[in-house]
């Protein structure tokens, strides 16, 4: 079935990085991205990095100063509000920052 006329990727928080002192071992911050690329243009992390920290985060040897986890549920970017102007229902998207 096709997409509806006017239609809109869906954009959603995916992933989840907290990013640990490395002294302390403690959360520093933690930040949302929706793909892997953004992780990897942040923390200058090859693709197989990326996947590894994710998947098997026991076994890396390296980059112990941040923790990536993949959303079960993804978080919205976008907060969708309704405006009525007369007759007129206007869709209004503002941008969400976690």
């Amino acid at each position: 079935m096709p997409r509806r006329l006017g239609s809109r990727n869906c954009q959603e928080y995916k992933y989840k990085v907290e990013k640990l002192n490395e002294e302390t071992t403690e959360v520093e911050s933690t930040h949302y991205y929706i793909t892997q690329r953004e992780i990897q243009n942040e923390y200058n992390l090859k693709r197989s990095a990326v996947y590894f920290i994710i998947n098997n985060p026991k076994s890396r040897k390296t980059n112990d100063y941040i923790k990536i986890y993949k959303l079960e549920t993804p978080r919205p970017v976008y907060f969708k509000e309704y405006l009525e102007e007369d007759e007129d229902i206007i869709i209004r998207y503002t941008k969400i920052d976690y």
